[in-house]
């Protein structure tokens, strides 16, 4: 049966927060809040020690880049960032070393748009490549992983250990024409979250994922929830280096619980909230469907991070 579906870090955040345990509408930000540059790329270098706790520390690529990288158990996804100008032609490509991997690549816009998804048009059998027309300047997310592990549904961690990938990227131009442009520093648009609140939003045809940051404190556990009436949700969480630290869907239901899971260290996290079928968004036969959400944390004492799934 035939399938479906580090140069240096930093970041600037558009931030949207909100106060209080009270039900929030929670709307996208607009004011920047710069945060310092980090590394150099490599994944044998992570967070620098003067960075403040609040940042969020995310590999970005350059033109050029040409690097080995892995993923290794519940680190079922890497996360990487750019900055790219309007009609840039990039081409990504993400090839398998370990032949247990079937690498699956998603492009994102700062906003949460689809840019482009690939299984298999890499140069070898499994391998991903996408090639893609910017539309705009500024910000782009690339989500690297595999095609069982995408959403959790199939898998939630690496199977057999640590399973290695070379990933690739050309025709990238930083978009200098923006005012203040800063190569070592990326933007996105997002809302925020903090301990015991729950803050509402949506998903839409035009920006499937809505992003929110969150600042955890090592030690604390806590369970993070998306429900809505309207579509089958996922829930994704990265932490600083591109980490995806956790991922869950149908923990009840179609809607999802990253339950019982513990920060391993003081800083800023990155959820994804979305439907499980944003992948699909520009497909003929889409099985998207979007709509209201509300997305809960709330501190716990249990001691698990993974939930359950439902067969669809």
């Amino acid at each position: 049966m035939s399938k479906k579906l580090f140069a240096i870090l930093a970041v600037l955040v558009f931030l949207a927060a909100f106060g209080g345990s009270a039900m929030a509408q929670n709307t996208k930000g607009n004011e920047p809040t710069p945060e310092p540059p980090a590394t150099n790329n490599g994944t044998d270098e992570t967070v620098p020690e003067d960075a403040p706790v609040d940042s969020l520390i995310l590999p970005m690529l350059y033109d050029g880049d040409s690097f080995t990288d892995a993923l290794a158990g519940a680190i079922s996804a890497r996360l990487y960032v750019f900055n790219g100008s309007a009609g840039d032609n990039v081409t990504i490509a993400m090839t398998q070393i370990s032949d247990e991997l079937d690498p699956y690549l998603v492009l994102l816009g700062s906003a949460g748009e689809v840019i482009a998804v690939d299984d298999d048009s890499g140069d070898i059998s499994l391998a991903s490549k996408i090639k893609a027309t910017l539309p705009t300047s500024g910000t782009y997310f690339l989500l690297a992983t595999s095609y069982d592990t995408l959403n959790g549904f199939i898998a939630e961690e690496i199977e057999g250990g640590s399973v290695e990938f070379e990933m690739t990227v050309s025709g990238v131009t930083p978009p200098t024409e923006i005012e203040g442009f800063d190569p070592t520093r990326y933007t996105y648009f997002t809302g925020a979250i903090g301990m015991n609140e729950t803050v509402e939003g949506y998903s839409t045809p035009q920006e499937p994922i809505y992003y929110y940051v969150f600042d955890g404190v090592e030690g604390e556990t806590f369970d993070l929830s998306l429900e809505s009436q309207d579509f089958d949700t996922v829930l994704h969480l990265f932490g600083s280096n591109g980490d995806r630290l956790a991922v869950n869907d149908d923990f009840d239901g179609t809607n999802s619980t990253i339950s019982g899971f513990t920060v391993p260290v003081t800083g800023r996290y990155l959820i994804f909230a979305t439907d499980y079928f944003f992948t699909t968004i520009n497909d003929e036969e889409s099985g998207y469907v979007g709509g209201d959400f509300a997305l809960s944390l709330t501190g716990s004492s249990a001691s698990s991070s993974r939930g359950t799934t439902n067969s669809k």
